[in-house]
């Protein structure tokens, strides 16, 4: 029985006018029930809302740690940052996570995107010959020796990450492109 039938209850005490009218046994005991039935719901809706936000959090949202100083100064070791695991396009300046295959896990910022012509010289990135202006990087941006031939045409889903820390980041120049399914997510506020 619902909140209908027990405001009629009510109601029907009420309206006898009598200041003594007090509900029998049963009554009492209908009363008890409707508001256990009421907390019941209530719980019950606060157990769904949770469990959504659970599912919603696995299948949108995560977290990455940051290992080592590669990301220094945006980011520091062992800072917990969140992602947005649902995009599929990432943008250059955009901070993300990337999983190795080796299963490491890295965060880093991507600098090219898929068509772009990227090379590494005279201390800065250059992308499909332009010089980037990168205002987040810290050190000299040198390529590593024999890991990637420069300029590198990016496929259509490589992406070239490197860290901010530039004399201290294991990044694209060492380990080439990554692909856009080795991208766990966007970092949320990078």
């Amino acid at each position: 029985m619902g909140k209908y039938e027990f405001d009629e209850l009510e109601e029907r005490y009420r309206r006898s006018g009598r200041k003594d009218a007090v509900p029998d046994e049963k009554d009492k005991r209908y009363k008890k029930s409707i508001q256990k039935r009421r907390l019941l719901n209530i719980l019950l809706g606060v157990v769904i809302v949770v469990i959504v936000i659970v599912i919603l959090f696995l299948a949108v949202l995560g977290t990455a740690k940051v290992s080592g100083s590669s990301m220094y100064p945006t980011y520091v070791d062992g800072e917990r940052v969140m992602l947005w695991k649902v995009s599929s396009v990432y943008d250059r300046g955009e901070v993300v996570a990337v999983k190795m295959p080796t299963g490491d896990e890295y965060i880093k910022r991507v600098v090219a995107v898929p068509g772009d012509e990227i090379e590494v010289r005279d201390g800065s990135v250059w992308v499909n010959g332009t010089q980037l202006e990168e205002s987040y990087a810290q050190g000299v941006t040198e390529e590593e020796t024999g890991s990637v031939v420069y300029p590198l045409t990016l496929g259509e889903d490589e992406y070239f990450v490197l860290g901010d820390n530039r004399e201290e980041s294991i990044d694209s120049r060492a380990f080439g492109a990554v692909k856009e399914s080795q991208i766990i997510g966007r970092v949320i506020g990078g």
